[in-house]
């Protein structure tokens, strides 16, 4: 007995016009049984060592693997693109990406975007369409959209685009097993600072949000 699954998709015998012509018939078995070409494992240190060196130029650098993987736009899997941006200190790096939001970690420098400003060690998400990121230091922001999905789709950014949201890591010193503060000053400030940035009640290691 044959697998429905390994049937074959089903043509019109005798289409009346090109529209039926293009009438594809699937069963229960074979109408979600797609298969992707595999995303190849691939090393990108060489490439990214030698665009992001000290005094770079502003610009964006795709991970691009779209004819690997059989994708008719830049993309490093068949949903997502990815890629280093540098933006060099006092320069602003202006985007226009076709994605519902641009997912980044800052992997060094700092700077600012519409709503926030950002450091190394930051994750923010913006909203897809027109994007500017300015350094106030030599930065390299990774950043994620998801363009092939939209491309393949064939749809745009939304006319509702998702609001900024901007993650910041802290870092908290111990407390003293009797609960105390640190006794030195500054790890006093700073742990004031940190608490005053999370929203109580404060239970172990947390991250800060803005």
């Amino acid at each position: 007995m044959t697998d429905m699954a390994s049937l074959p998709v089903q043509l019109p015998v005798e289409p009346a016009s090109t529209a039926a012509a293009r009438a594809r018939f699937f069963n229960s078995g074979n109408a979600f049984n797609v298969k992707l070409e595999l995303v190849p494992a691939a090393q990108f240190g060489a490439v990214a060592a030698k665009e992001l060196a000290p005094g770079a130029a502003t610009g964006v650098h795709p991970r691009d693997l779209s004819a690997a993987i059989g994708c008719a736009c830049p993309a490093i899997t068949p949903l997502m693109l990815a890629r280093y941006a540098v933006i060099r200190s006092g320069e602003t790096l202006a985007l226009d990406t076709h994605a519902t939001g641009l997912l980044s970690f800052v992997l060094r420098g700092a700077g600012a975007a519409e709503a926030f400003n950002w450091r190394a060690g930051d994750v923010f998400l913006l909203p897809g369409g027109a994007v500017a990121l300015h350094a106030t230091e030599d930065a390299v922001p990774w950043l994620v959209g998801n363009e092939p999905l939209l491309a393949f789709e064939g749809l745009r950014p939304g006319l509702l685009p998702i609001a900024p949201v901007h993650h910041q890591p802290c870092i908290i010193p111990p407390r003293r097993s009797s609960g105390s503060w640190p006794s030195s000053a500054p790890a006093r400030a700073m742990l004031a600072r940190q608490d005053s940035r999370l929203s109580p009640p404060r239970t172990g290691l947390r991250l800060g949000t803005t």
